[in-house]
This record gives C-alpha cells, structure tokens and sequence, in this order.
C-alpha cells in the first residue's frame, strides 16, 4: 500500500520531527532515565567542583552501576536514593598521594579518619615500605623491623604473595575507600639480598630485583617508592635507584621518594626521574622555600613530570617506651636485621648507648623536650606531664641513662611526646628538601603552586594498640590544606583539582579525580567553611582518635561510605589494580 507521501513531504516531516526531538532532549533525557533502570544514587542541590579546575557549577550528579552516568537536570525521581547537597559543594573523592596504611588497613578497614575528610582512594606504599616480596610474612617481618608495626602486628594471620595476593586480602577483610599499591624499594632490596647490607647488589641480586619489580608492576602497582633516610635503604645508591628505575619508565610508572637527607635529595630524585624516564612524586618534600617551588617547576618546564606533595600540618610523634627499641634497627648502622635481644643489648652496653644517644633518631632528643605524656600502667601514672630530664633530675640519675632505663623497663610502658608537648601546630610545608632560613615563604603558601597538593603521610594507629605509634594534626591534613589554600587566595577549583586530578594522574589512578558521565562515581560532599580539624590547643595532641568535620557525604564505588555525616558501615573499597 502506497502512502502518497512525496519525498518532499518526507523530507519536511523529518526535519520537523528532528527540531522537536531537539528541543525536547533534556525532557526525553528524563523520561528514559525514569523508564529505564533506574540509578542507585542522584545527589541532588549541590555545587559541582569537577576537579578540572573550571568554575563551579549548579547541578545533579546521577550513579548506577558504580559509575556516574549523567552531570546535569537528573530528576531525584530517577533514582532509588537521593542525597540532598543543601547548597554544599559535590567534587571528586581526595585522593592522598602519600599513606601508609597497606598494612594496618586489614584490621581496620573502617579508616574514619580518611572517610570523613573525603578521602576516597590512598597511594600506599610510600617511604620504600609496602606489601612484596614473597610471602605476607616476610613482608610483615619487614615492617615490624623498620618500626612501623609492633612485633605482635607482625605475627598477624593474615596470608597474601604479591600485589594481586595483597589485593585479594584485602577484599576477604573488605574497605571503606580504594587504594593503590607503591612497590617499596626498601623491602624489595632486603628480600631480594638477603638482608639490610651496606654494599652495592650484585648481579644476580640485581636480577631478582628487578624480576620483583617487572612482576609488582605487571600484577598492578602504580609505581615504586623508596625511603632513602631509612635502613635498608639507605644504602641504595643513585646509580643503583636509575637502573631499577627503568623498570618504571618502560611502563609508564611513578618513582616516589622519601628523599635523601641532605641538601640535594630532591636534585637526586629529578635525576632519577630525568635518566630513567620516569614520572617523580616528591615525597612530603618541603614546600615552605622559594627554592623548593621553583626546583618543581624547573623539571617540568624541561619536559618532566614532577609533582610534590606537602604535610599541611603536624605535630610531635607520640610513641610507647616499649616500641622505642625498634627505631635502633632503621636507624642505627647494621641493626636492621638484629634479634629483640641484641636491640636491648645495644642500649645495656655503656659505650654504644653513649653513642646512640648522641646519634640515633627519638633517642637523642633533648630530655627536656621528652615528656611523658601518658602511663600504660599505673607504675609511672605520677610521671605524666613531666620531662625525662625533670624526672631524673629529681631521682639524681643522668637523664639519658633515666631514659634508656625506662625504655627497657617494657612492662610498664609509657607514651613520649618529643616537643616537649607544645600545643601549637607546626606549619604546613615541613618535611625533606631544602631548607635555606633566607628562604622561607609564608606557612601555606606552597598550595598556590600547581604541582603542589596535600599528603597527610597520616601515622598509621593500630586499633588493638593505639598508644604504641601515633600523631594528631596529620589526621585532619585535609582540612587543614584547604583552610590554608583559602588563606592564600587559591580558588576552591584550584584547591579541589590538586587534591583530586593531580594525584589521579601523577600515579596513573584512571576513571578516577575528576567528575564526568563514565568515570568512577568516588564523590564527597563538603562545606569548605566547615571542614575543620581541632588544633593541638582545641584538643588534646596525646588523642590518638580525633577526625575531621565538615564532610557530610563520601560515596565510594558508587556506594554511600558517610550519610549526613554518619558512618553506614558499608566497605565497598577495593585495591584498585
């Protein structure tokens, strides 16, 4: 049957229909997305920060699937739950290119700490310290030996090999938020030589490093860090760092360094980056001088790929007596692979405890300065408050020799602080790198520089024993950036972009960082005139649990991790690989 429709009139009814779809697209839009599936999750009233650094703008954000799949008119009827903004800023989940909770995380997947400052994915693995090589518990033998976890963490039942095992673990316990995995150089090189030794590899130790790096990064890790101020590291050499280091510049990967103390560690890691072929992350670098800002962008205008990133904030670390024994291995000369017993013998013996208080890290600090701040057991409850100087003073005792009498006395522990329990933050821009005191810049305003982001480098606390390692204010370091990024006129676009797509890129994190239709729906909701961390002075620094406020909603995969600001207990993080 003919319709006696001319191909004129065919034409013009087509074109007629074609305007009308056009002008009823966004109410089509609608329609389907109501037809359709519908979406898990439509955050509706917010102010899109898309971590591209363009101005904000007014919008509804819609999931499904895990992925965002529209920026825009998205009716809260389209979806099964709604989250109301309330006129609050809706940006990518922050992603915090230096933490250290690989390990910790398997007992504590909540990690509230990172939860409620947006937080959504974690650079693990930095300072040369991660999850390989070989089996879960040679690695955990190496973290108790570079004092990260006390010698009871170490003996955790918990088996993994490799970063692909590590993320199978991890998923068996469950996560809060995503992490990536840093490859450790320091454990690669221990594993791989049979020890902490002070001597070059040789070739065949070169070889199996080598073969542990092309399998961590081939299993998924984003890059290899090293923490070239701690045994065993410490005694990789820069010709030794380039070659492996190749590895990392054939697959398109990140060198991370905890710098080389010295003034030139930051030279020396560029130099890394520049022969291997590599992206560089300077680690907790100092950002507090002019020359610091202007080495990174010196690097990238040669055609590198430098970033830094920066402790907003910090106090004194707090330790337990009982854990200080530890610190003798990553700091003293051929102790990293001691037994418990020689530990303590080092510390018994007069002439190399003369030495070790003059030399070693947390045991030649001013006794002035070492107070005990809190008693584990009731024996030394009359001390807190008081100095290791003031206290010896009083016992007629040689305050180093008081000290060290305390550290072994390992069934009454107590808790130092090692700044004198001053109440007052330290300024932002601390860490490695050049430190010229003709050079300083105001605190806080290396966040105006666009390779510059934050990293909380946050202690990592055990919960079954939290008195043993911990410090206050880098857990609200978050808060913390964006009040001083605020301070020196850094747009919430910039800020946001540095703490989002910077990292993303600078590691490799893809579908992650910014917000678009596709990517990973990692989102935070916050109110930047809210997002606060108590000072030292507003709380107490010996409080191993404080956290942040001001982030009232954190998805994670497309799940809600935090609605109106409390928890919902759900752990849909993963090891992304």
């Amino acid at each position: 049957m003919k319709s006696g429709m001319t191909r004129k009139q065919f034409l013009k009814t087509a074109l007629a229909g074609g305007a009308s779809f056009a002008l009823s697209a966004p109410r089509l839009l609608e329609v389907l997305q109501v037809s359709g599936p519908p979406l898990d999750v439509v955050i509706v009233n917010g102010r899109i920060v898309d971590g591209t650094g363009r101005p904000a703008f007014d919008a509804a954000l819609g999931i499904r699937g895990g992925r965002i799949v529209d920026i825009g008119n998205v009716p809260a009827s389209a979806a099964k739950q709604v989250i109301d903004a309330r006129g609050q800023y809706v940006c990518p989940g922050l992603l915090d290119p230096h933490a250290h909770e690989e390990i910790l995380m398997l007992a504590d997947p909540v990690l509230e700490k990172f939860v409620r400052q947006g937080v959504t994915t974690l650079i693990n693995g930095n300072c040369g310290h991660s999850v390989t090589p070989y089996h879960s518990k040679k690695v955990l033998e190496y973290w108790w030996r570079e004092a990260l976890i006390s010698k009871r963490r170490s003996q955790m039942a918990i088996e993994w090999e490799g970063v692909d095992g590590y993320a199978k673990a991890v998923a068996g316990v469950g996560a809060t938020v995503n992490s990536v995995v840093l490859l450790g150089y320091g454990g690669i090189r221990w594993g791989a030589m049979g020890g902490g030794v002070d001597r070059p590899p040789t070739e065949q130790e070169y070889k199996e490093i080598e073969r542990l790096v092309e399998t961590g990064l081939e299993q998924g890790a984003v890059g290899m860090s090293t923490g070239l101020a701690y045994r065993p590291n410490y005694y990789a050499q820069t010709d030794e760092l380039i070659r492996v280091s190749k590895i990392l510049g054939k697959h398109g990967k990140t060198y991370a360094s905890h710098l080389r103390s010295g003034p030139n560690g930051a030279l020396e890691a560029v130099e890394i980056g520049e022969k291997a072929g590599c992206r560089v992350q300077l680690s907790h670098f100092r950002g507090g001088s002019r020359a610091a800002l202007d080495l990174v962008t010196a690097a990238n205008k040669r055609g590198l790929d430098v970033a830094a990133d920066v402790i907003p904030q910090s106090t004194s670390h707090r330790r337990a007596s009982n854990r200080m024994l530890e610190a003798l291995m990553v700091f003293y000369p051929g102790a990293f692979d001691y037994s418990e017993a020689q530990l303590r013998a080092l510390v018994q013996d007069p002439k190399t405890r003369a030495e070790i208080v003059r030399t070693v890290s947390f045991f030649n600090n001013d006794k002035n300065d070492v107070v005990i701040v809190r008693a584990l057991t009731r024996k030394n409850e009359g001390l807190v408050g008081r100095s290791i100087a003031d206290i010896a003073k009083g016992a007629g005792k040689d305050p180093n020799d008081y000290y060290i009498d305390v550290i072994l006395d390992e069934d009454n522990p107590v808790v130092f602080a090692f700044d004198g329990d001053r109440r007052e933050p330290r300024p932002g821009g601390r860490g490695r790198g050049q430190a010229d005191p003709a050079d300083q810049l105001p605190p806080g305003y290396w966040t105006t520089h666009a390779r510059f982001g934050p990293g909380a480098d946050s202690i990592p606390v055990d919960m079954d024993e939290p008195y043993g390692w911990y410090e206050h204010q880098r857990r609200g370091a978050f808060a913390g950036y964006f009040r001083q990024a605020r301070e020196h006129k850094v747009t919430l676009e910039q800020a946001v972009s540095r703490a989002t797509r910077l990292p993303a890129e600078q590691f490799g994190v893809t579908d992650r960082g910014t917000l678009a239709a596709g990517k990973i729906a990692d989102v935070m909701v916050f109110d930047p005139a809210r997002f606060t961390f108590p000072t030292p002075m507003e709380s107490d620094p010996n409080d191993p649990f404080p956290v942040a406020s001001g982030v009232s909603d954190v998805v994670v995969n497309g799940v809600p991790v935090l609605l109106g600001a409390k928890l919902t207990g759900q752990k849909p993080g993963k090891v992304i690989l």
